[in-house]
């Protein structure tokens, strides 16, 4: 089983220049809801291991020496994720499948720079066995109380003929903790 470890950063928000220890005020996450995507004809199956986390104040300093916070009366949703292809067949894993939904409406996270570093600006080849732990940033609408994530076909993959399993896994830690 090969395993890789790089860790990287999807943010979306406003971004502004300065130099600190990653922090974050943390305030009630929404209920989070994972739907499993299971298409006709599946290539393989990745294992969506999964862990969703509320932040007001959001200052986290990435390798681009930025700090991200969310936009005005909105609040950052970050999402901990290991993703593992458990299936039989290489694959590309593209983490702009993943979306949020909030009151029908769709969230989709925004790369930054050093998040290319860890899924790839189109994803990353992920062979039979293989694994990536890294974090997606969505802005939400503040105070929601549900949630709902899923995997939808477009973006760098319009065909989606992946199965995604979700599983929550409350060990997965956040980069500002």
């Amino acid at each position: 089983m090969t395993s890789l470890t790089t860790s990287g950063l999807i943010l979306g928000g406003c971004i502004r220049d300065h130099r600190t220890e990653p922090t974050a005020s943390q305030i009630d996450t929404p209920t989070l809801v994972a739907e499993d995507w299971r298409p006709d004809d599946p290539v393989t199956t990745f294992r969506v291991r999964w862990h969703g986390q509320s932040v007001d104040a959001f200052d986290i300093t990435t390798n681009d020496g930025k700090i991200h916070q969310a936009p005005e009366g909105e609040e950052n949703l970050i999402l901990a994720l290991g993703v593992e292809n458990t299936g039989s067949q290489s694959h590309r894993f593209v983490p702009d499948t993943i979306e949020i939904i909030v009151n029908a409406q769709s969230h989709e996270h925004q790369f930054i720079e050093s998040a290319a570093r860890t899924f790839g600006v189109n994803g990353i080849q992920l062979q039979p066995a293989d694994t990536i732990s890294g974090w997606l940033g969505y802005s939400i609408p503040k105070n929601v109380t549900e949630a709902r994530i899923v995997a939808r076909p477009g973006g760098s993959d319009p065909e989606l003929d992946v199965t995604y399993e979700y599983v929550e896994d409350r060990s997965l830690s956040f980069p500002f903790e």
